[in-house]
């Protein structure tokens, strides 16, 4: 049986296999999207930690974009773990209707900005991405002040 040229075994430099999991094909179908043509990422509509909490606490959905083991560590009150692969969009239609105000939030808010695009141009109008994700949240929530009595 005849080997590659390709195979290391005949000398042959062995030819990469791009991997199932590698970010690298990720960032390139973010990169080629629509994304960056109809909604420049630093110009979205993004709140802080101590909006996020009104929100909140006033009954806003808080979608959470990160991986489902991230979001089991810890979350916002109520929060729904829709995990930010391509897209959040059909996901996040069966919790949210287009006109609903609510937060995406990931861990720092990067990911954030790609989910909170990608549901602007699909058409909902009341997306918040919440600049520095959960952690600026947490910490917010660490930092508030007790509940006069």
């Amino acid at each position: 049986m005849k080997q590659p040229a390709t195979s290391p075994r005949l000398g042959g430099e062995a030819r990469p296999r791009p991997l199932p999991w590698s970010s690298q094909p990720f960032l390139q179908v973010v990169q080629s999207s629509e994304l960056s043509s109809e909604q420049n990422l630093e110009d979205l509509p993004t709140i802080d930690a101590n909006k996020a909490h009104e929100l909140v606490d006033s009954g806003h959905n808080y979608i959470d974009v990160r991986m489902p083991e991230d979001f089991d560590k810890g979350h916002a009150p109520g929060a729904h773990n829709v995990p930010f692969y391509l897209s959040v969009t059909p996901q996040v239609a069966a919790l949210c209707a287009k006109d609903d105000t609510f937060i995406v939030g990931c861990n720092t808010g990067n990911r954030s900005r790609f989910a909170t695009a990608d549901l602007l141009n699909a058409g909902f109008n009341n997306v918040k991405n919440l600049g520095g994700g959960y952690r600026s949240f947490a910490q917010s929530e660490n930092q508030q002040p007790a509940p006069q009595q």
